[in-house]
C-alpha cells in the first residue's frame, strides 16, 4: 500500500505565480470562451494568492523541494503576470 501525504502552505508565491502561467491555455482555448474565462479566473486567482501570500513553496520542508525549488519567488511572480496580461490585456 502507498501512503500520499499531502502538505498546506500559507506562503507559495512561487508555485502559485507559476501556475498563474494557466493564463497562456486561455488563448489557446479561445474559441471556447467559457472555458477559455474560467481558466483565466483561475490564473488571477492564483495570482493573486501569489501576491497577497508572498514566500517559497520550497522553504516549507525538504519534502516540498524535492519536486519543486526556487531560490525567489520573484520570476515566477513575473511569469504569471506576463501571460496575464498577455491574455487579458489588463496591465494592472
Amino acid at each position: 500500500m502507498r501512503v500520499l501525504h499531502t502538505y498546506q502552505w500559507n506562503t507559495s508565491s512561487d508555485l502559485a505565480g507559476e501556475m498563474a502561467a494557466l493564463a497562456s491555455s486561455s488563448i489557446v482555448f479561445e474559441d471556447n470562451k467559457a472555458y477559455s474565462q474560467k481558466l483565466v479566473h483561475g490564473a488571477r486567482t492564483l495570482f493573486k494568492f501569489s501576491r497577497d501570500q508572498q514566500g517559497r513553496y520550497s522553504a516549507g520542508g525538504a519534502d516540498a523541494s524535492i519536486f519543486y525549488n526556487s531560490t525567489n519567488y520573484y520570476d515566477e511572480y513575473v511569469w504569471g503576470a506576463a501571460w496575464l496580461y498577455y491574455a487579458t490585456g489588463n496591465s494592472s
